[in-house]
């Protein structure tokens, strides 16, 4: 037998550790901890979606949709986060308040992400643009093979 306290090794049926001294009587039995329907329906091989996951998602996702270079990721990140999020509130567990501000960032990064993303491409296209207009009145055909 095992103190309920402190966790010694007291003999069996001991009214008191030999260790602290705590009754094994009077002490309060642990309420059972709450159990979720919803991680019982998990198919095996895959994990629960969990609060932190929603938000570390989210969280990737938005910093990713706020580069400029790397927004597309953001995109991805987001929607990904998006996923957990939305499959989270099917699952039936508790809502939380990293859930909800998981699900405001992935959106939010979405957002910003396919934003940047277009804004980025119209960067590139005006950049194309403008190199083929100045090959017209630069040799860039010499420039680029002294490059490369």
């Amino acid at each position: 037998m095992y103190c309920m306290k402190c966790g010694a090794e007291i003999p069996d049926g001991s009214e008191f550790c030999i260790k602290c001294g705590a009754s094994q009587t009077d002490l309060p039995v642990p309420a059972e901890a709450e159990v979720y329907p919803a991680y019982d329906a998990v198919p095996e091989g895959s994990r629960p979606v969990t609060p932190s996951n929603v938000l570390v998602w989210a969280i990737i996702g938005l910093s990713f949709a706020c580069t400029f270079y790397l927004s597309f990721l953001g995109i991805i990140f987001s929607a990904i986060g998006l996923k957990k999020f939305k499959a989270y509130n099917e699952s039936g567990a508790p809502y939380s308040t990293k859930v909800k501000v998981g699900g405001i960032l992935s959106k939010v990064g979405l957002g910003v992400g396919i934003a940047l993303t277009a804004i980025f491409l119209l960067y590139l296209t005006f950049i194309v643009v403008w190199l083929v207009w100045m090959g017209r009145y630069l040799p860039l055909d010499e420039i680029f093979s002294e490059i490369f």
